[in-house]
């Protein structure tokens, strides 16, 4: 009975306690092709998820092509956030858009990450097609 009361009291104080940790990424950059800045485009704040990625944040980029993007999440361990930016710069399909994730530098989780120019000229691994009509 002693055992069981022990158990329960440390199962109690275990649960009491959050493993968890906060962690948050601000991203701010300039969205070109080629040479001309990109208004209008989807920019996703996304955080890879063990079995489905989580969408943190979405924006879109201004008259100037430019954006800023926040995202914060209470996660056991850290976080692992990317951005996930559609567009219509190298259609691989005629009609289609592309949807091109960029990874996050580690170091800049709780900061600010300053891409500068993201070109979408530049092919990204795992890009997908998207919105085809």
């Amino acid at each position: 009975m002693k055992l069981f009361i022990f158990s329960a009291l440390v199962c109690c104080a275990l649960a009491s306690f959050d493993f968890r940790s906060y962690s948050n990424i601000t991203v701010i950059g300039t969205v070109i092709c080629g040479e001309k800045r990109i208004p209008g485009v989807l920019v996703e704040l996304r955080e890879a998820g063990v079995f489905v990625d989580e969408t943190l944040n979405t924006t879109r980029t201004d008259l100037q092509g430019n954006f800023k993007i926040f995202g914060e999440k209470w996660e056991i361990g850290s976080i692992e956030p990317y951005l996930r930016i559609s567009h219509a710069c190298r259609r691989n399909k005629p009609n289609c858009e592309l949807r091109s994730p960029y990874p996050i530098p580690d170091d800049k989780i709780n900061g600010v990450y300053n891409m500068t120019f993201v070109n979408l000229d530049v092919a990204q691994r795992k890009e997908e097609d998207v919105n085809c009509k």
